[in-house]
């Protein structure tokens, strides 16, 4: 569920409870209870809180782990929830209240419950665990189960003891809980606490997720936030809020961006704003292939972190896509990478005799690319091979006749340029995706 729509699901097995909550099978989620909105009236962060209720799976409260700060946040809130539409007077400051999930009391400890919380900064930090459970970051020994309330420390009336609350959404020790839900499966009289996990909104009721443009994309913390539950995924998988310093450092497009997390760009915007949001608006459209930063020159305000690309994973299996200079210890050829534009190369392919004969017209940069030539054979130690092939830079043609072999793209790549060069000739310039450039020593 990284970075996508989820709701919590749980199991309750007994027949007589299954009934008084109209369970058809057992699974339940949690929904946000109107009804007890309370708003705060103390001068802090906080606007209002409000409680749990257990509810069918289909109109669970959808979620979203964000991958930028780690809330739990809820997308598609009414703008009651989220705007000035029914703020009490005292509330007189024009901010976007977001709204997440929040340990009551800041309090890590079994039996404290889960709340909601609209505040004007962060309403707490989460972990979507392996196995689907969810755990407080600050306490990974912890899961949300339903069950009773049984603690509060910031409550003076709850000081030293309080009568249990049941049916809320509560931490629990996750060795205790899941402990129990095991030996359930041998005994189902056994009573236990109902355990959370996160179920993505594409799953059906079985829990088969049946797709979507992100799946395959591999996206990684601090690179960038999957959007699809704000902007859709008409073009593919939407990407917001890639931060600024790699704009101005070592992504040049949305294109390279998409080959970066194992996809192609299908479609770039420019945002009103950096966040993943509803409210985040599209202001103008550019090419999949334009320098991000380098639009900074003649757009006035222009913030690269306002980017949105729309990715979607490439059919071929190239998870790696990108290959810089650096990216092995034994390079040999000196640090640094260089950037290809997409669009600045024209690759021509034939097959004749066997010999895959591709030639890159691009005399400028004196290069040769074979491409898309890589090739990836699980099951072996060396993978990566590529097969005899000739490279043409001007009027020169080199050619490699064994087929060559390595651990890397770019190791593979290396050989392939040595190999197909008279003493020494040929150097490994890059790899993008499938494409081993060499260049000229």
């Amino acid at each position: 569920v990284a970075g996508q729509p989820f709701v919590l699901v749980a199991f309750e097995p007994d027949p007589a409870t299954q009934a008084m909550l109209g369970l058809a099978d057992g699974e339940f989620s949690v929904g946000l209870n109107d009804a007890d909105k309370n708003y705060i009236a103390d001068e802090t962060p906080n606007v209002h809180s409000n409680t749990f209720v257990s509810t069918q799976t289909t109109e669970g409260t959808k979620m979203l782990h964000r991958s930028t700060d780690n809330n739990i946040v809820f997308p598609d809130m009414p703008d009651e929830w989220t705007t000035d539409a029914t703020r009490p007077p005292s509330i007189d400051e024009d901010f976007l209240i977001n709204v997440g999930l929040h340990v009551h009391c800041q309090e890590y400890a079994s039996g404290v419950k889960a709340i909601a919380i609209g505040n004007a900064g962060s309403a707490g930090s989460w972990v979507v665990n392996g196995d689907g459970t969810i755990s407080p970051h600050d306490a990974p020994h912890l899961v949300l189960v339903w069950g009773d309330f049984t603690t509060a420390s910031c409550w003076e009336s709850a000081t030293g003891y309080m009568d249990p609350q049941p049916n809320n959404l509560v931490l629990m020790d996750s060795a205790m809980a899941l402990g129990c839900e095991a030996a359930r499966e041998a005994d189902p009289a056994q009573m236990c606490a109902p355990v959370f996990r996160a179920r993505g909104v594409d799953c059906d009721h079985a829990g088969h997720d049946h797709g979507s443009t992100c799946d395959g994309l591999h996206l990684e913390a601090g690179v960038g936030e999957v959007c699809n539950w704000a902007h859709g995924e008409t073009h593919g998988c939407p990407v917001a809020n890639v931060p600024r310093h790699r704009w101005e450092s070592d992504l040049w497009s949305c294109d390279q961006l998409c080959g970066e997390i194992g996809g192609r760009c299908n479609r770039a915007a420019y945002m009103s704003n950096n966040h993943c949001g509803s409210d985040v608006t599209e202001q103008w459209e550019f090419s999949c292939w334009d320098h991000v930063n380098g639009m900074g020159a003649w757009v006035e305000d222009f913030d690269p972190e306002h980017a949105l690309c729309w990715c979607e994973a490439d059919d071929t299996d190239h998870w790696w896509h990108y290959y810089d200079e650096d990216d092995d210890d034994d390079d040999g050829l000196g640090g640094g990478s260089e950037l290809v534009m997409s669009g600045g190369l024209v690759a021509i392919g034939l097959t004749f005799t066997g010999i895959t004969i591709a030639a890159i017209a691009n005399a400028v940069q004196e290069q040769c690319a074979l491409g898309p030539t890589i090739v990836y054979e699980a099951g072996t130690t060396h993978p990566y091979y590529i097969g005899p092939n000739l490279c043409t830079i001007g009027a020169h043609t080199y050619a490699s006749k064994n087929t060559v072999r390595d651990a890397s793209p770019r190791k593979v790549c290396r050989k392939f340029c040595e190999a197909a060069s008279e003493k020494g000739k040929l150097a490994l310039k890059h790899v993008q995706g499938l494409t081993c450039y060499c260049k000229r020593k």
